[in-house]
């Protein structure tokens, strides 16, 4: 499995690695292809962002996929120990990254600071109304396709057991008339109810992981920019709440 670790030149001493997995409908994608991504993703966070390259279908089933992903988090955990680990993924990564929340809480594994989707796609029944926005960087047709592939469907379907998630922080990101806006916004609001800290931040007129764009648009470079804001406020309660040395 091939692991790549990309740090922005303009960060010098990362403060926190990100594990990031990749979307592309689980049958295409790699760390060639989101190299960019994790470079802007890493320049936006003062991070490490660890890519890594999955095993795909119809080669090779969901079920190889989240154990690449396993792999990987096992990796990044044990190669940066002093340094707080993000899990984040775009798309079809989006929907990989609950699959390694629940497979790390079931384990009873160390469990990541937080976990960031980019356009997570996380309904792959989704159904379109008629007269709905489309998407151009989405295509209804490939995620059907892509869907079908999946054997057995259950491993692509992570809204029918949101409640074995961990509590762990949660930053979902996507563009307001993206087709995946729904799902996104039933895993927050199921994960508030729940007591987990969960924020979904829609963006207007946004396509399919927008952030993919940077540092081309000012919209996904500020996309990246919340992202960092969030895991810093994580990082503050953390401090916050760290026990205080006796001085005396």
């Amino acid at each position: 499995m091939r692991v790549d670790v990309v740090v922005n030149p303009t960060v010098r001493s990362p403060e926190r690695t990100i594990l990031h997995i990749h979307g592309g409908g689980f049958v295409f994608g790699s760390t060639r292809t989101h190299r960019l991504l994790a470079s802007e993703l890493s320049k936006a966070c003062r991070a490490r962002v660890v890519l890594f390259d999955y095993r795909l279908m119809p080669e090779y089933s969901v079920s190889s996929a989240i154990a690449d992903c396993m792999r990987a988090y096992e990796w990044a955990e044990a190669t940066y120990p002093d340094h707080p680990l993000v899990v984040s993924g775009d798309s079809a990564g989006g929907n990989l990254m609950l699959s390694v929340l629940k497979r790390l809480v079931s384990a009873g594994r160390t469990l990541p600071m937080a976990a960031v989707g980019l356009s997570a796609w996380l309904d792959p029944d989704y159904v379109h109304e008629k007269g709905a926005p489309r998407d151009s960087f989405f295509s209804l047709r490939f995620a059907d396709r892509a869907a079908s592939l999946a054997n057995p469907r259950d491993e692509i379907l992570p809204l029918q057991s949101i409640s074995a998630l961990p509590p762990v922080p949660v930053l979902l990101q996507c563009g307001a008339e993206e087709p995946v806006l729904t799902s996104n916004r039933t895993l927050v609001d199921s994960l508030v109810e729940l007591g987990t800290r969960a924020v979904l931040q829609a963006w207007e007129g946004q396509p399919h992981v927008f952030q993919m764009l940077a540092p081309f648009t000012p919209e996904s470079v500020s996309a990246l920019a919340n992202v960092d804001e969030f895991l810093s406020s994580l990082d503050m309660s953390v401090s916050r709440n760290r026990p205080r040395k006796n001085l005396n």
